[in-house]
Parts: structure tokens; C-alpha cells; sequence
């Protein structure tokens, strides 16, 4: 009796519950704003300081489609820690700390020992470290996940309307914090109905949070067509059910070569546990959840097309703890190998998280380091563009307006495959915001998806002092840093495309492309260097179309004989791969040799790829004027 007494109250559970949560805590604080902060970081950190309580829900609701406690949670912070990187971030590293305390707390429920190995492994787990570290809700959001699931357990166990009411109260904060606390909570609660019919309080409970589910997408519903047009879908199941796995032993990015093999790894273990909950009622109810959840993660990420190695986040603290769990349970009996095991897991994890660190795979886009080096290099008759402008936010946020403000294209603060960049969207905005202005910086990030014909680029250059002339900054890790300098003030230019004289020639069966016209913004002199043509092509409805499609470039004079030929790209960055079925602006320089004489010409521009010529062909009225 004695002994039993002397153990019950060892301090040594205790110790190694505050040395795990200590660890926790230094691996998420160590270097906390040893990097910028990227897109999104950026825009929770300026969305919940430079907006009110009510327009951040609206703004959450209209934009992101999401729900707003993390905003606000975020906003009430900042009021007192500051808005800088390592305090914006310090708030998900208690968030991420939390749930240590809480898988130990459910292994000790599941297994009647000390939960010291599902919390080691959160601890250490480099998934788990790198959400803590990052400005937004996924700390948070696994930790609340977590938090309602041992609840549920708590009042299963022991039924009273508190208990139900108190993890109701955790659904709702779940769901408040991420739009994707659906998933979970929505199942709990599917359960608790089913299971718990004569439960005291169970059924109300259950309802409530089945009824904020539904509340929460009948609200969002109305904004669903946009969700759809912001990202492609639908998905391939495989990849995003893999993808899904893996992120739960993998931070952030996924990399391809990594995916495969941590999610047989992850289904390995995933069966493993689910063997050891067949074992008792109350492990099956926690363990179907936890498979219930991945499926309906994988079914969601499928269906609307968005994936993000994030978002599977919300389950990754219940899948560890239930790896721990399993593991401590099956091993009770054995625990020298145990703690072998266990202390092998954490090892390896703790290289991972040091690999993460150093590898630039996991490395965040240097907004900070590129906005530094402008704030010194930007000169006054110059301006700042984005492209893409949704990543403006974490721009406002190290960038200086008062210096000189930039210019955001498209000016939409999220990824919107719907507002790809069109000539007559563009031209207007730097018609007007660099009238007369000797320059311009352009940063670049994910570009390639909403410009993807290169347009805003190849605008810039024609205005430069030598169109081959491409200063590219290489060293702001993600990002790419373009400068022109205008040989002249800058020229505006036709704000609409320009009527073309030319003639439209289709010779062969078309395969997709198609000609709005071409025109030359002004008649070349003979003697000058070049002859600058216009030409807008058109892939409507689309079809994908060799990038590298080119086109032959021949001045033709009214006898018929080709004076002069030159092959180019038939647009800045040839044909784009994703549905752009908007006129391509595609600016030809063509040498003029010295010996043209004035007079009538031709200019025949003929596309063609690997294959050989595709249609149409355009004819295009040329008058050289005398020197």
C-alpha cells in the first residue's frame, strides 16, 4: 500500500511533463523571425491590425471563406505584444505548446499511464514546430481539434449536460478558428447524436454544433462561386489523399520525392493504431475519427481543388498523440524498448526539424530582404508593381507608402484565377500611375499563374533603354526583382487593343489558335534599327498549345520577294498551360536591314510549331517612310 502511495505521488511524471512542454516550447521559439513573413502571414497580420472586429468576420466571410477568431484572436494580441514578426508568431507557439499538455492528457485518458511519448513525439514533430511558427491558425486550430476530442472522451466517460456543454463550447471554437473545424467537429458531433442518445445534455450539445456547422456554410454558400474560379478543381484524388498523409509528419511545403514514402509510412501507422483501438469501445470512437477525418479532408481537397499541406493540420496533433498512445500502450510491459522507440522517433524528428531550417525547400519567400533593398535602391520618379497583386498585404507590411506607393495587378487581395492580367485591364493602370516617370521595379511572385502570357513584363521592357536589358535579383529567395529604366519619360499607351488593317488567312484546319489582329503602333523610317509589330493571338475555348510555339517573321515588298525573315516566340513566354482565353499581346521586334528602301511592304507572320505551320496566317499592310 505504501509503495502504491510512494509511486502515485513520484514528481518524476511531473518533471518529465515540464522538461517535454520546455522542449516544445525552445523548438518553436528558436529563430521565430529568423524569416520573412510570406503571403499569407502578411495578409493575417495587416488584415487583423488595419481592420475593424466587424469587417475582419465580413471580410473573412466575402474573401477568404473562412470564419474570423483567429483574426481576432490575432488583432487582440497584437494590442498588447506588438505587430512585429516575432510577436505577430509568438501567439501560435502558445497555441502549438497547448497542445503538448493535451496529448498527454488523452494518452493518460487512454491508456491509464503517464502520456509522455505522444507528447514527445508532438513536441518534437517538424510539422507541429512549423505551424507554431507561422502567423496564422493551424497551432491553434490542431490544438482546439484536440482539445474537443479529449472533451468528448471526458464527458463519454463521465455524462453530465457540463461535460457535453463544455465540449460543445471547443467544437465551436474549433469551427470558429478555421472553416475546415467542420470536418471534425461536424463528425463529433454526428457521433455524440449517435451514440449518446440518453446522455444528459449530449443530444442538445450535438445539435448546437451540427446547427453552427450548417449556419457557418449556409453563410459562406453564396460566396462559393468565386471559391470555385480562385483554384483549379477538381483534384486528383491519389495525389491529394497522399499528400494529405504525408503532411502529417511533413511541414509545409511537400516535397515530391518525400510524399510517397511518408504517406505508406503514415498508412502504416494509421493501421497499426487502428488495430489497437479495435481493442476498447472509447480508443474506436477516437480512432474512427481520425480516419473519418482524413477521408473527408481528402474528399474535400478533391472536390474544390484547393490543397494546401496546411490544411491537414487540423488532425496532425491527434494523429501523433494516438501514434504516441499506441505505441506507450502496446509497449507498457516493455519499457525499456519503449523508450528506445520513443527516443529513436524524437531523434529523428529533431533532425528533421533541423533539416527544415536549413534546407531552403522550407524556406519562406524573402518579402522582407526584397523590400529592404528596395526602400534603398527605388529611386523618386519611380514606382513598385506586383504581380501577382494579391500578395500586397505582406507587402504593406514591411513596405513604406509613404516613399512611394506600389502598384498591386490585379488589385484583389487573394489568388483569383478569374483576374488573370489582360492587356486592357493593365494598360490603363500604368497609363496612369507612371505617366511621366523615369522607371519602375517589378516583383514578381506566382506570375506564372496570373500573368501567365508574360504581359506586364514585356509592357515594361518595350519602354526600357535596352530591351534586352533584364536586371533579375536572384537573391530574395522566392522572388524575382525586375528594373527598368525608361529611356524616356514613360509613354502611355493604347488603352484598347488597336484596330488591325491586317488580314486573317486561314489556310489549314485551325488547332486552337486564333488571330484578333495585328497592327505597328507607329510607321518605321528606313534606316531605323527595328520595326515594332503588334499582334494579339487567342486560344478560345482552349486547348493547350506547345509552349513553344513559334512564328516566322517575313517582310515581304509588292513583288512578292521576302527582303528579310526572323523567327521569335510567338508570345513573351510562348502559349500559357492554364485557360487563358484572353487576347495574347505579343510584341515582335524585327530587325530592319539598312538597304530597305521606303515604300509599300508586307509584313507575314506565320505561326508554326515541331509539326510544321498551323493556322491562321496574318497579313499585315507596312509603309516604311522615307529616312
Amino acid at each position: 500500500m505504501l509503495r502504491d502511495v510512494v509511486v502515485r505521488r513520484s514528481p518524476l511524471p511531473r518533471i518529465a511533463a515540464l522538461l517535454i512542454v520546455l522542449l516544445a516550447f525552445v523548438l518553436r521559439v528558436i529563430q521565430l523571425d529568423a524569416q520573412s513573413l510570406w503571403y499569407d502571414e502578411g495578409y493575417s497580420v495587416q488584415l487583423s491590425r488595419t481592420q475593424g472586429w466587424t469587417q475582419i468576420m465580413l471580410t473573412t466571410a466575402q474573401l477568404d471563406l473562412n470564419t474570423p477568431l483567429h483574426y481576432w484572436l490575432l488583432k487582440a494580441w497584437m494590442y498588447g505584444a506588438g505587430s512585429s514578426e516575432f510577436s505577430a508568431r509568438l501567439l501560435s507557439v502558445f497555441g502549438g505548446v497547448l497542445g503538448i499538455a493535451l496529448s498527454w492528457a488523452l494518452g493518460r485518458m487512454l491508456t491509464g499511464h503517464v502520456g509522455w511519448v505522444g507528447a514527445l513525439l508532438l513536441a518534437c514533430s517538424p510539422a507541429a514546430v512549423i505551424a507554431a511558427q507561422e502567423a496564422r491558425t493551424y497551432a491553434w486550430l490542431g490544438s482546439a481539434a484536440l482539445a474537443a476530442t479529449a472533451t468528448m472522451l471526458v464527458a463519454h466517460r463521465k455524462p453530465s449536460a457540463q461535460r457535453w456543454a463544455s465540449w460543445a463550447a471547443l467544437a465551436l471554437l474549433t469551427l470558429g478558428l478555421h472553416v475546415l473545424g467542420a470536418v471534425v467537429v461536424g463528425l463529433q458531433a454526428l457521433l455524440v447524436w449517435l451514440g449518446q442518445r440518453r446522455a444528459r445534455g449530449a443530444r442538445a450539445a450535438a445539435a448546437t454544433v451540427m446547427l453552427a456547422v450548417l449556419v457557418v456554410v449556409l453563410l459562406l454558400l453564396p460566396y462559393r462561386a468565386r471559391y470555385g474560379v480562385s483554384f483549379s478543381a477538381p483534384a486528383d484524388v491519389r495525389l491529394v489523399g497522399a499528400g494529405t498523409l504525408a503532411a502529417q509528419v511533413l511541414p509545409r511545403a511537400l516535397p515530391q520525392p518525400w510524399v510517397t514514402p511518408s504517406a505508406f509510412v503514415v498508412s502504416t501507422l494509421l493501421v497499426l493504431t487502428i488495430i489497437w483501438g479495435a481493442q476498447r469501445h472509447e480508443r474506436r470512437q477516437i480512432v474512427a475519427l481520425l480516419g473519418l477525418s482524413l477521408v473527408a479532408l481528402v474528399a474535400f481537397f478533391a472536390w474544390s481543388g484547393k490543397f494546401s499541406a496546411r490544411h491537414p493540420l487540423i488532425v496532425q496533433p491527434l494523429f501523433t498523440a494516438l501514434v504516441g498512445i499506441m505505441m506507450q500502450s502496446a509497449l507498457a510491459q516493455r519499457r525499456a524498448l519503449l523508450i528506445v522507440l520513443a527516443g529513436t522517433a524524437a531523434v529523428f524528428s529533431l533532425a528533421g526539424v533541423l533539416e527544415v531550417r536549413r534546407s531552403p525547400v522550407y524556406a519562406n519567400e524573402d518579402f522582407r530582404g526584397a523590400l529592404g533593398y528596395l526602400r534603398e535602391a527605388i529611386r523618386l520618379d519611380e514606382r513598385l508593381i506586383l504581380v501577382s497583386g494579391h500578395f500586397a498585404p505582406v507587402v504593406d507590411y514591411y513596405w513604406d507608402r509613404s516613399q512611394s506607393r506600389h502598384i498591386a495587378l490585379p488589385d484583389v487581395p487573394l489568388l483569383d484565377l478569374g483576374r488573370m492580367l489582360t492587356y486592357e485591364e493593365v494598360v490603363p493602370v500604368l497609363n496612369a500611375e507612371l505617366r511621366g516617370r523615369g522607371g519602375a521595379w517589378l516583383l514578381l511572385w506566382q506570375d506564372d499563374v496570373i500573368d501567365p502570357t508574360g504581359l506586364v513584363p514585356e509592357l515594361l521592357r518595350r519602354q526600357a533603354v535596352d530591351l534586352g536589358a533584364r536586371e533579375v535579383i536572384t537573391r530574395f529567395h522566392g522572388l524575382r526583382l525586375v528594373h527598368y529604366r525608361f529611356f524616356q519619360p514613360y509613354q502611355p499607351l493604347p488603352e484598347r487593343i488597336p484596330q488591325s488593317a491586317a488580314r486573317v488567312v486561314v489556310n489549314r484546319q485551325q488547332v486552337g489558335l486564333s488571330s484578333v489582329g495585328c497592327a505597328a503602333p507607329a510607321s518605321p523610317r528606313a534606316g531605323a534599327p527595328w520595326i515594332e509589330v503588334w499582334c494579339f493571338w487567342q486560344i478560345k475555348p482552349f486547348r493547350l498549345l506547345p509552349a513553344e510555339t513559334q512564328v516566322s517573321l517575313r517582310l515581304i515588298d509588292v513583288a512578292g520577294s521576302v527582303r528579310a525573315q526572323q523567327d521569335q516566340v510567338i508570345a513573351p513566354r510562348g502559349l500559357p498551360y492554364l485557360p487563358y482565353e484572353k487576347p495574347i499581346f505579343a510584341p515582335y521586334f524585327f530587325p530592319l536591314p539598312a538597304d530597305i528602301p521606303p515604300g509599300e511592304y508586307a509584313f507575314h507572320i506565320v505561326p508554326y510549331t515541331a509539326e510544321g505551320e498551323i493556322a491562321p496566317q496574318v497579313w499585315l499592310p507596312l509603309r516604311i517612310l522615307p529616312p
